[in-house]
């Protein structure tokens, strides 16, 4: 089988090690992969084997359709580890990550004959599935809609509330567990924990550093690492961590998600959004045996799980403050970031997304039935 992993720049910079995890295992299996990114996140993707194919995300409006055929050729000369097989296909599977790439996975699965699969991560990729089966069947009416992959049950049934008419395949995101659990935290040493942010809910991190503040004489005993992208979204951040004299507890840190091997070195990972999107960062922060503090998030199965997180129903400073008291506790740091790390190494195994992506490949070659009307007579005998 012949792969194309396609992502797009949010997607390949922020989950790299995903891709290259999903690669590997594709190679081990026996599949051809081919990468390709934007040009923007070329540089950073890791555990790559296979050619990475760079492009430009955004082509002009009226340049878009020779951009895609500029793409598709690219393709074809960019490595001898995916050839064209005497079939005249270039690829079986066009796996796409991110909704910016859409179209040009659209445009370069006709271009190849390729099966079209889309990874659906979010409830906003799922209202951009809706609009572009309304228009697939119309512009390629002999080709099958595409498979939708989805990472958890919850995305997959939010998917199938949303009417979703093309195969939805539950592909369940998986991570390796380290060999060795998160040391437990050293006696005497301030507790550390990574604030990640995407930027969508601006103000998101001002109730929790409300809270952080109004821990008072324990605050020494806290170093909040904060990821640059709140500061970056929100220009009021500074000044408000400023007038609540917290500053001197605070790092920011520029694109964590990215560099995660800085958040897996922390004792805790906080999460002030509801983002309503599976990241692979909250999986690796539990394989790793830390606490999780977090939103609580209905499309995100960690975040409802009791005893794995420490959940904040509602984003208030109150709410904030009485997490980061629990957080205090390091007995019970350490028996949530056991259960965490358990949780994942039984439930999401990265041998087991494998499995499942594969299984969702074979199903996307498996031509879908003819509906009864639109069956041709069989031939005379």
């Amino acid at each position: 089988m012949r792969v194309l992993l396609l992502a797009d720049a949010k997607f390949s910079r922020r989950e790299h090690a995903f891709l290259g995890r999903l690669e590997i295992g594709l190679l081990g299996e026996g599949t051809r992969v081919l990468r390709a990114v934007p040009e923007a996140s070329h540089a950073i993707q890791s555990h790559t084997l296979s050619y990475v194919v760079p492009f430009r995300e955004h082509p002009s409006r009226f340049g878009r359709a020779a951009a895609y055929k500029r793409f598709a050729n690219a393709l074809r000369q960019s490595s001898p580890a995916i050839t064209t097989d005497s079939d005249g296909v270039l690829f079986e599977i066009i796996h796409a990550f991110g909704g910016e790439c859409w179209d040009r996975a659209v445009a370069t699965a006709e271009l190849t004959g390729a099966a079209l699969v889309i990874e659906l991560t979010s409830a906003d990729d799922i209202r951009r599935a809706r609009a572009l089966e309304r228009t697939y069947r119309s512009k390629f009416p002999n080709r099958d809609r595409p498979t939708w992959c989805t990472p958890n049950a919850r995305i997959m049934r939010a998917a199938e509330d949303a009417g979703l008419r093309g195969t939805l395949a539950l592909t369940p995101w998986g991570v390796h567990t380290p060999q060795h659990a998160h040391q437990p935290h050293p006696e005497g040493q301030p507790i550390s924990i990574s604030v990640v942010c995407s930027g969508a809910e601006p103000r998101a991190v001002h109730p929790l550093l409300e809270g952080f503040a109004a821990l008072e004489g324990d605050k020494d005993r806290i170093m909040l690492f904060i990821d640059s992208t709140a500061a970056q979204a929100d220009h009021g951040l500074w000044s408000r961590a400023e007038s609540l004299g917290i500053l001197e507890y605070i790092t920011f840190v520029a694109d964590m998600e990215s560099r995660r091997d800085i958040v897996l070195e922390t004792d805790a990972l906080a999460i002030p959004e509801q983002m309503g999107e599976l990241r692979t960062i909250l999986l690796d922060a539990m394989a790793s045996g830390m606490l999780i503090l977090s939103r609580r998030d209905p499309l995100i199965e960690a975040t409802a799980a009791e005893g794995v997180a420490l959940l904040i129903d509602a984003p208030t400073r109150e709410a904030w403050l009485a997490a980061f008291r629990r957080v205090l506790d390091a007995k019970f740091l350490e028996t949530c970031g056991v259960q965490a790390r358990e949780r994942v190494r039984e439930d999401r195994p990265a041998h087991k997304h494998i499995e499942a992506v594969l299984s969702a490949y074979q199903g996307a070659l498996t031509p879908a039935p003819m509906p009864i009307g639109q069956m041709t007579q069989p031939p005379a005998l």
